[in-house]
């Protein structure tokens, strides 16, 4: 008994393999734009979250070290600045003056990164975030807006009220974009 030797060739034709390329590209198509919104959907709620945590810490630090905690970006002087898309800081401000100074004995809790170059994160209030010991403000309440660039239905808040607690905005009237919690409910407009 002979055997026949055939030798068979394993790949892909041409046309198998343009059948397959337009397949992934027409899923491609469908899927990458919904994949950007999910980007920067997440990008948006992480900067809240980790924002919500560094007002949350610096409350907490206020009541349980019973000392006064400011929350602010620091400028090279280690003062308080206005730029609130620059690195944040909380710290114990023993003497309350809105300078972080080791010489003091303040103490650096907490630090946030600063935001990404395009997009923005706004304060409406100028002086910085100071709880006292009771965890009350000693600065007046104020609303953080943070907006990506060019996706204005996607800006969140933070609400920091008088009694030091803050509430993140949410979409009141289901049109798909945050509002802040104020009767009448308040669009979240970043100023450029």
């Amino acid at each position: 008994m002979s055997q026949s030797i055939i030798k068979r060739h394993t790949g892909f034709t041409l046309i198998e393999l343009m059948v397959g390329i337009a397949i992934l590209a027409i899923i491609s198509a469908i899927a990458l734009p919904n994949f950007n919104e999910f980007l920067i959907k997440m990008r948006v709620d992480n900067e809240i979250s980790t924002l919500n945590r560094m007002i949350l810490t610096a409350r907490n630090t206020a009541v349980n070290m019973g000392q006064t905690v400011t929350l602010c970006p620091l400028a090279a002087d280690n003062s308080c600045s206005d730029n609130w898309g620059s690195q944040l800081s909380v710290f114990i401000d023993i003497d309350d003056d809105n300078v972080f100074d080791l010489a003091d004995g303040e103490t650096l809790v907490k630090v946030k990164a600063k935001i990404g170059q395009i997009d923005q994160l706004q304060y409406s209030q100028s002086s910085p975030i100071t709880y006292e010991a009771t965890g009350l403000m000693s600065t007046a309440n104020g609303n953080f807006i943070f907006c990506p660039e060019n996706n204005t239905e996607r800006n969140r808040g933070i609400s920091i009220s008088r009694n030091g607690r803050a509430t993140t905005t949410s979409d009141l009237d289901d049109d798909g974009i945050d509002e802040f919690s104020a009767t009448p409910s308040a669009s979240i407009i970043c100023v450029n």
